[in-house]
């Protein structure tokens, strides 16, 4: 168990994200996603399984690429579901905890050293006749929310 905690750690800290302590965990022990911490180097590959499991398909886009597509765009008041974005992570922000999720665990502002900047945030855009595509049941893993290999 201690393990994932160390892969963690060390995904932060290559993400230039360092925490002061080990994240509150997200998930229990087993749980197993579609690809792997190396494949969710920064944060997006999970973003992105989450965004298209709840029902919003988008292509995949990198940490270092959020700011320059027209798939998300910046806010300034963050709501549950958006993107916390730094130049090499991204993670997805719950406004009622005020908690940043990953594939591992929770963290909070406060979990981060002094003097890390604050995230920007970006929220899913739908353009033209798009829609949410329902899942059944929510959060289903389908075909298309499966990393091509």
């Amino acid at each position: 168990m201690r393990g994932w905690r160390i892969v963690f750690l060390a995904l932060i800290v290559s993400a230039a994200a360092p925490l002061d302590h080990t994240p509150r965990p997200a998930y229990g022990p087993g749980v197993a996603f579609p690809f792997t911490a190396e494949d969710d180097h920064d944060g997006a590959m999970y973003v992105w399984f989450l965004t298209c499991s709840s029902g919003f398909r988008y292509d995949y886009i990198p940490a270092s690429e959020f700011p320059y597509t027209k798939r998300f765009r910046e806010v300034t008041e963050p709501r549950s579901g958006d993107i916390a974005w730094w130049p090499t992570h991204v993670s997805l922000y719950n406004a009622e905890t005020r908690e940043y999720m990953t594939a591992v665990g929770f963290f909070q502002l406060s979990d981060l050293k002094p003097g890390f900047p604050p995230p920007k945030y970006y929220r899913l855009q739908l353009f033209g006749d798009e829609k949410f595509v329902e899942n059944s049941p929510p959060g289903a893993r389908t075909a298309e929310c499966i990393p091509k290999r």
